[in-house]
């Protein structure tokens, strides 16, 4: 069941991580919403000490259109790549790939592509971070 947020919003299954102190998951209303939010929360300091408050940080990114799921992936505890997937077709996927840069707080990197297959729906389970 997935954690509803205000407005009609929710945690997206499939959207959490957790990796280097820093949790991420993508909200939004529903897989179909045109403009979901990737929200990180960095919990350590560069020490590897727990923050009195955490930093969070969000970052609002457009949708495929048809329903998309997307799985964030701290990188370096600077980075989060975002992989996100969508069926256009029974033979076409449409794949883009973005990379947040968690200090200068906005995208620094994107690619998109239509390809034929993608792992992000061959996950052995919904909450498993696979390796890139």
């Amino acid at each position: 069941k997935p954690l509803k947020l205000r407005g009609g919003h929710q945690v997206l299954p499939c959207s959490m991580a957790v990796r280097g102190g820093i949790f991420s998951y993508v909200e939004a209303v529903n897989f179909d919403d045109p403009f979901p939010c990737l929200h990180c929360w960095i919990l350590l300091d560069d020490d590897a000490q727990v923050l009195k408050e955490p930093r969070c940080l969000s970052f609002a990114f457009p949708g495929h259109g048809p329903a998309t799921v997307s799985v964030p992936r701290p990188c370096l505890r600077r980075f989060v790549l975002l992989r996100s997937c969508s069926i256009v077709s029974s033979q076409r996927v449409l794949v883009r790939l973005q990379v947040f840069d968690l200090q200068r707080g906005r995208c620094v990197y994107q690619r998109m592509a239509t390809v034929h297959d993608s792992s992000l729906f061959r996950r052995p389970h919904p909450l498993v971070e696979a390796v890139v």
